[in-house]
């Protein structure tokens, strides 16, 4: 008996070790692949979505994200795990020719629900993402190259199939003054569908943009400090769903106060669903709040020192629109800027 219980021990861990060397072999086999893939010529079809995992906590109930996508296409999709440190390498190292340009500025005449119109060209980093021909997400323009979105608008979804509109003001009507790019990688930092947490991501355009003051800019990243921002009105734009049901043809903008995360855990969010990564902005007794197909989007602070419009946040998830005790949350762009800063050095950066 002793001597059987002996052999199946045995056995057993024998069939361990031949899995774990499976595992092992196979992760080595990806992670070569994934390198050799990125060491041939970049193209549009090639995705390049960067993540990893993460022991996150399940939600106790589902939570509403504000895009439009109807779909989870995985094509041509090659992961990486890269962390704040380090820098996405790029084999054929670009020759920039930037010229001095500032970031923020606009017009200084001047889905959202209770929101209002905005002006043209009002926000000339706004951008429109469109996959399969199809409007989905909003974004913001940080350089003449990268584009700001949530992750949860193009996780796992093909670079291939994206496009990018700016200086758009009806997304239904683009005019002759519309920028249209093609979508070369796509990054992301750490992602979580299941907590919705580090909700950001970069798309890297096939070609740049020129960047002119009069027409179109790129918004500032934010300062450092999350305190400054506290209580802070801040302008969300989109063409996300108004009050009347349907996505918005024109693009639309609000303004809504920036609650510190401490006021917004004890709203209607169970406290561990607000992280450090994320704020809160919007009206406690409900009625205003950025909506589906908002997401992505800026939400933009004007700096009454520097006159520039810094992106603190991106539309990212919500308990529905507009619903009392559940305003907007935003991934918090400051907790990313190193992120940000390694993976767009290979572009222009307005300051």
């Amino acid at each position: 008996m002793c001597n059987g219980f002996q052999r199946r021990s045995a056995l057993m861990w024998s069939v361990v070790i031949a899995v774990l060397s499976v595992l092992v072999t196979s992760k080595i086999y990806v992670t070569a692949l994934t390198w050799e893939r990125r060491l041939e010529e970049s193209s549009a079809t090639v995705a390049n979505v960067e993540r990893a995992t993460e022991d996150e906590t399940i939600l106790p109930e589902s939570t509403t994200f504000y895009d439009v996508i109807g779909t989870t296409d995985v094509t041509d999709s090659w992961v990486t795990e890269t962390t704040q440190d380090e820098l996405v390498p790029d084999i054929a190292v670009r020759q920039l020719n930037c010229t001095e340009c500032k970031c923020g500025n606009r017009d200084p005449l001047e889905r959202i629900v209770g929101g209002s119109p905005a002006k043209e060209n009002a926000y000339p980093w706004m951008a429109a993402l469109y996959y399969n021909n199809r409007f989905t997400c909003g974004g913001s323009l940080v350089t003449d190259r990268y584009i700001l979105t949530a992750a949860h608008c193009v996780f796992r979804l093909s670079p291939a199939r994206f496009r990018v509109q700016l200086l758009v003001y009806n997304r239904t009507q683009p005019t002759t003054n519309s920028v249209e790019r093609s979508v070369k990688a796509i990054r992301t930092f750490f992602y979580s569908g299941l907590t919705n947490n580090n909700d950001i991501a970069l798309m890297e355009l096939t070609f740049p943009v020129t960047i002119s003051e009069d027409r179109l800019v790129p918004v500032c990243l934010p300062q450092p400090n999350d305190s400054i921002y506290d209580g802070k009105m801040a302008i969300v734009t989109g063409w996300g769903k108004t009050a009347l049901g349907g996505l918005s043809a024109t693009l639309q903008e609000l303004m809504v106060p920036i609650l510190t995360n401490a006021k917004c855990r004890r709203a209607g969010y169970w406290p561990f669903q607000i992280t450090g990564r994320m704020l809160c902005a919007g009206y406690i007794e409900g009625g205003r709040d950025s909506c589906q197909g908002d997401s992505g989007g800026p939400l933009q602070v004007y700096n009454n020192e520097t006159h520039r419009y810094e992106l603190v946040g991106i539309v990212s998830w919500g308990r529905a629109c507009a619903q009392k005790n559940y305003p907007g949350v935003y991934t918090r762009v400051n907790k990313f800027l190193r992120w940000i800063k390694n993976n767009v050095k290979d572009s222009c950066i307005c300051t």
